[in-house]
């Protein structure tokens, strides 16, 4: 199995885990308070136990029933070819270092572009004079927006030649390529290759860069 598949399906099966956790987090909350609250208690000796037991029994049933209702959605939602394919459909991100909808939540189809900035010993808080190791930000709909965050980071993993995927898109590694028609629900393998490849130009440029849908 090659490295990007491993990568892939790695990525996927922490997020599957990730969204599970919530989903039965969210699903016992009033029974996992009314635990902690009932811990609070010990140190009071009038308190019952057999109470904590019962909560602790009831937290338990809560938590196998809640992991059985959402991992069927968690399977699904994280199933490989499932994924890419709403990737491939719904998808469509700008990758920028300005966000407009941070300041306007409501501006749609909005062009990308990225502005980095020269450093100025000029005291000003601005664009270049600060140093962040992170200078990019994606922005899509909310709709959305939980697989584009979930997109950019698949594509921003290191490989273990120091390499990210994205780096992959651009070299069109044989690699990439054989992963990608080993996804076998996807019947154009070329517009997958499409999709992302038209991310690299603004993600990887140290310049301003306006793209238009």
């Amino acid at each position: 199995m090659c490295e990007i598949n491993k990568i892939v399906r790695q990525f996927l099966d922490n997020q599957k885990i990730d969204f599970l956790t919530r989903k039965v987090e969210q699903e016992t909350r009033d029974k996992r308070k009314n635990y902690a609250q009932l811990l609070q208690k010990i140190k009071d000796t009038e308190f019952n136990n057999e109470l904590l037991l019962q909560a602790k029994n009831k937290l338990d049933e809560a938590t196998i029933k809640a992991e059985s209702k959402f991992k069927p959605e968690a399977e699904i939602k994280y199933d490989l070819n499932e994924w890419f394919a709403k990737i491939v459909s719904q998808v469509k991100p700008n990758v920028t270092s300005h966000p407009a909808k941070f300041t306007n939540p409501k501006i749609k189809d909005v062009s990308t572009f990225l502005f980095y900035g020269e450093s100025q010993n000029d005291g000003y808080l601005k664009t270049g004079n600060v140093d962040l190791d992170v200078k990019i930000d994606v922005s899509g709909n909310s709709a959305t927006n939980t697989l584009i965050f979930e997109f950019y980071h698949l594509l921003n993993t290191n490989l273990s030649n120091g390499n990210r995927l994205i780096n992959y898109f651009e070299s069109d590694s044989a690699q990439l390529i054989e992963f990608i028609n080993k996804i076998n629900s996807m019947k154009s393998n070329g517009e997958l290759d499409k999709q992302i490849v038209s991310i690299v130009p603004s993600y990887t440029d140290n310049e301003i860069r306006i793209y238009c849908d």
